[in-house]
């Protein structure tokens, strides 16, 4: 008896039912993006299984009811598909503690989830070129004369260094190096650079680059002008 409920559970799906989920959801969201959102509700709730996108989108139905209930039910949803590492699931929760939609806001902890985000969704890209425009058009380049050339402006640009800080940071183009990005956030920030102050902060809070340090996190927190506390003792969402 054991052996065949093993057995049955590990069947795999018909060939037809993934493809009427499919079929399904693709309706649901054309019901939510037409603005009928219990008729979207009752597509995902007819859907034979569910899945990241599925508890995505109930999470963005729930979201928009004016319920407190509701909103928080849909912070879960967003957490479940996030758990699976779902791009757009992990920028919403990035959102809801920006603003504080069905949990505290939590200016880091939004941080938190907007880099999850564009991690998950991140794909690999040759270091090797970038294309700049120049009289009308896009010229190539490589990444070693952008990063000269805005090394040269940072002498006195102040957003030059926090685009240095955001290319080494973000490691799209170049190597991902959080020491560099600390380096020229702190550049900008000391020149009163008001999100780079922010991003300083939160390495400083979140330990990239640096040993994590509280007081010094809040007292760039402070320079920002952003509502934001590095709590020590606050451990970040995981995915």
């Amino acid at each position: 008896v054991l052996l065949f409920a093993a057995l049955l559970f590990a069947a795999p799906l018909p060939a037809s039912q993934p493809s009427a989920h499919a079929d399904l959801l693709e309706r649901a969201k054309a019901a939510y993006f037409s603005g009928d959102l219990r008729l979207a509700r009752e597509r995902l709730d007819a859907l034979p299984f569910s899945s990241p996108e599925v508890d995505y989108y109930r999470a963005l139905i729930l979201g928009r009811s004016p319920d407190a209930l509701d909103t928080r039910k849909a912070v879960r949803y967003l957490k479940q598909a996030a758990g699976q590492r779902y791009a757009p699931a992990m920028w919403a929760l990035g959102q809801a503690y920006d603003r504080g939609n069905g949990v505290a806001q939590d200016l880091l902890r939004a941080m938190d989830w907007y880099r999850k985000a564009e991690a998950a969704s991140r794909r690999q890209v040759t270091p090797a070129r970038y294309f700049q425009r120049r009289e009308g058009g896009l010229v190539e380049a490589s990444i070693a004369r952008q990063i000269d050339r805005l090394t040269r402006q940072a002498e006195t640009d102040m957003d030059a260094r926090f685009q240095l800080g955001r290319l080494f940071d973000q490691g799209v183009q170049t190597q991902r190096d959080f020491a560099k990005a600390l380096y020229w956030y702190r550049s900008a920030a000391e020149n009163g650079h008001r999100y780079a102050s922010f991003l300083l902060g939160y390495f400083f809070c979140r330990g990239l680059g640096v040993p994590a340090d509280a007081a010094t996190s809040n007292l760039w927190l402070a320079r920002s002008g952003r509502t934001a506390i590095c709590n020590p003792e606050e451990e970040p969402d995981e995915p």
